[in-house]
């Protein structure tokens, strides 16, 4: 199965899949997806044809973006990466990632 690109903005020339992966579970303490199970869940959307993925700092404590590179390693290229800024851990988040 291949998804459909569609064209990211009118003038950057980037194009998404028409389905993109939230990956604010990814490495996550409460539930989450972690370990082999995300780089599994990460591959699998790739081989499916997902070239857009949504991410930032804050999921899992780091542990989201650590996820996906290890995922995208020799891939990088073929994918879009949405990601937040300006939010900070609490001293206990911060505690909980080491």
């Amino acid at each position: 199965m291949t998804l459909p690109l569609l064209p990211l903005g009118h003038r950057s020339g980037l194009q998404a899949s028409a389905i993109g992966l939230g990956c604010s579970r990814l490495g996550s303490t409460l539930g989450g997806c972690t370990g082999d199970d995300a780089l599994r869940l990460l591959r699998h959307a790739l081989d499916a044809g997902v070239t857009l993925f949504d991410t930032a700092n804050i999921y899992g404590q780091g542990e989201s973006e650590r996820l996906l590179g290890a995922a995208l390693q020799g891939r990088r290229d073929g994918v879009i990466l949405v990601t937040k800024a300006g939010q900070r851990f609490t001293p206990a988040q911060r505690a909980a990632s080491w």
